[in-house]
């Protein structure tokens, strides 16, 4: 059993976040030792939902991990409610070196920033971005971490750009996430060795929470000893098998989330 401390936000309704990596990451036989960034009533889909910041909390969480965690074999850091997080992140990551490092740079999507997040956020991610043995940018985030406008029209010119320039700011594998191309959407690996185009079917509809089942499952599957080119080709198929199990449910608020519940036994 492996040990994989998440740094998420935690949302008590709608399956994102947390509510989406502990189930699939415990799914796959790993403990998983939640971190929460923030509380939300509901996720930040939703209209009208409350938030209760954490303030001092969240760095004594993680020295009371650091001074009682023996070990720990991975660390998932994904929505961070503000930079002042990022420092003690930072303590955690020096105090286990070997721990695998997967951060989710969640700031931007579809041309715009997230509520809450800009251009300087973004520079100050840039140290766990250094830090880490994989991120998983979308489209949109690739762009301001390569300190482009989020609007940026993306064409395919763009995409080789971005690719490039992450090369530059980070020694880290890449998941290159959400390229819309004809009727597919994309996701590009690009290793020291190795880029490759994992292409599957676009479904147009929104599910929240599609990315944390994305990064649970590559962490997952990383951890069982699996090539990560096989954890993206799953992961990917695994978020279009979840979009679809929601779409032909015809669950009455897509904002609940994918039916993760109905796909638990498959993905793994």
């Amino acid at each position: 059993m492996k040990h994989v401390v998440v740094i998420n936000d935690l949302s008590y309704v709608g399956r994102a976040a947390l509510m989406a990596n502990i189930p699939i990451i415990s799914s796959y036989g790993h403990q998983v030792i939640p971190v929460p960034t923030v509380l939300l009533t509901r996720h930040t889909g939703f209209s009208n939902f409350k938030v209760h910041h954490l303030g001092d909390f969240f760095g004594q969480t993680i020295d009371d991990l650091i001074e009682h965690q023996q070990k720990i074999d991975a660390i998932l850091i994904g929505y961070l409610d503000n930079k002042e997080q990022i420092g003690p992140i930072m303590k955690l990551l020096d105090h286990y070196p070997d721990a695998f490092v997967f951060v989710d740079p969640i700031c931007a999507d579809n041309g715009k920033f997230y509520h809450g997040k800009d251009q300087d956020y973004v520079e100050a991610l840039k140290p766990l971005i250094k830090r880490a043995n994989l991120i998983k940018p979308n489209i949109t985030e690739a762009l301001v971490l390569n300190q482009k406008p989020a609007e940026t029209i993306v064409n395919k010119s763009e995409v080789d750009r971005c690719i490039t320039n992450l090369k530059s700011i980070t020694n880290a594998s890449v998941i290159l996430t959400g390229i819309h191309a004809h009727s597919e959407i994309q996701n590009i690996l690009i290793t020291h060795n190795l880029l490759e185009t994992v292409s599957n079917p676009y479904v147009d509809c929104y599910f929240p929470g599609t990315g944390d089942i994305f990064d649970s499952i590559v962490i997952s599957m990383l951890l069982n000893q699996h090539p990560l080119i096989d954890a993206v080709r799953k992961a990917a198929d695994s978020v279009v098998g979840c979009i679809t199990s929601g779409t032909t449910a015809n669950i009455d608020d897509p904002l609940q989330g994918c039916l993760i519940e109905n796909v638990l036994c498959k993905v793994n």
